[in-house]
């Protein structure tokens, strides 16, 4: 009987181990997501939208000379991009969305995702909102590179997604988030929103 009770009690600790093991991998996960966005936050009031006007410091002339241009004339702007880029993925890099006065202001966007850090962004002399927005999932944290611009009731969006942290067992489920990225880094992505600027 004793024999029984013990293997069961080793069944059990080896089921509580990993849970144990990933509800801390979340926790930490979390918390560096939630230190990042705290450090980085300069509304002092929740709810109370930051308001810095930042001009962008990489003009639509000083692109590489390799870059190329991808224009919309359905909607008429254009934007230029690096060479090597996946051109599959250049027709959904600007999410367009009609009959749409303002851009969301994230708040209570959704559950597991941490109040943003928003800037008034002025490119090529269109007023952007700027969203960094944290959250995260059981193996990872991730950071969404949010821009908005709304004219004539038509709403713009262009975003990137970057990862804050790794779960050690989450193998190439991350991937899943991060593949519809234009490009790979976040300096080059900043780059190509600034080239951003309508056509008519």
């Amino acid at each position: 009987m004793n024999y029984s009770h013990r293997a069961v009690s080793t069944i059990r600790r080896g089921f509580i181990v990993p849970i144990l093991l990933l509800i801390i991998a979340v926790l930490l996960i979390g918390g560096g997501i939630y230190i990042y966005m705290q450090n980085q936050q300069t509304s002092t009031a929740t709810g109370t939208q930051a308001t810095s006007t930042i001009q962008t410091t990489v003009a639509l002339d000083d692109t590489p000379a390799d870059w190329k241009t991808y224009k919309n004339e359905k909607y008429g702007f254009v934007f230029s991009y690096p060479s090597e880029v996946k051109e599959n993925l250049l027709s959904a890099f600007v999410r367009v969305t009609p009959n749409t006065m303002a851009c969301p202001d994230f708040y209570g966007y959704d559950q597991g995702k941490y109040a943003p850090e928003l800037f008034q962004v002025q490119i090529n002399g269109i007023n952007f909102q700027k969203a960094t927005l944290g959250w995260t999932t059981a193996y990872a944290g991730f950071i969404d590179h949010n821009y908005c611009a709304v004219r004539d009731g038509v709403m713009y969006q262009m975003q990137m997604t970057t990862i804050a942290g790794v779960s050690p067992d989450a193998g190439s489920a991350i991937n899943e988030f991060t593949n519809n990225n234009l490009v790979s880094d976040l300096r080059t992505f900043d780059q190509i929103v600034s080239t951003f600027k309508f056509t008519n």
